[in-house]
């Protein structure tokens, strides 16, 4: 029988203007070790999937309207369900570079068929 490992460290994913992460601590071992905000250069994960990650990060940020950040966003809906689709498939590869060691929990609270600019 071959037994799971246990899962070590638990993040949350979710973007927050201007933050420049993507990755919050979700526990105390998890603060403990990456803090509260989550430095991907800290991970054990490809180049690639942390420039990709960076790259989504500055993107979301074009989301808010900074001249008057309570309007609403600037972006299409086709940029909604752009910039959605492109964090569902890094979310996945980013539990698949981390491996069972890690659970991340998705919670960008995204409703894709309610997304801002599609009212």
């Amino acid at each position: 029988m071959t037994r799971q490992p246990e899962v070590v460290y638990r993040a949350r994913f979710w973007f927050d203007p201007r933050s420049g992460v993507c990755l919050w601590g979700a526990d105390t071992a998890t603060v403990e070790a990456f803090n509260y905000p989550i430095d991907t250069r800290r991970l054990p994960l490809t180049d690639n999937l942390r420039y990709a990650l960076d790259a989504l990060i500055a993107i979301f940020n074009t989301s808010i309207d900074w001249d008057y950040p309570p309007d609403p966003s600037p972006w299409s809906a086709e940029q909604w369900q752009r910039w959605c689709q492109s964090g569902d498939e890094l979310l996945i590869l980013l539990r698949a570079e981390l491996g069972a060691s890690w659970e991340i929990n998705d919670e960008r609270n995204l409703d894709h068929g309610n997304l801002p600019g599609t009212g």
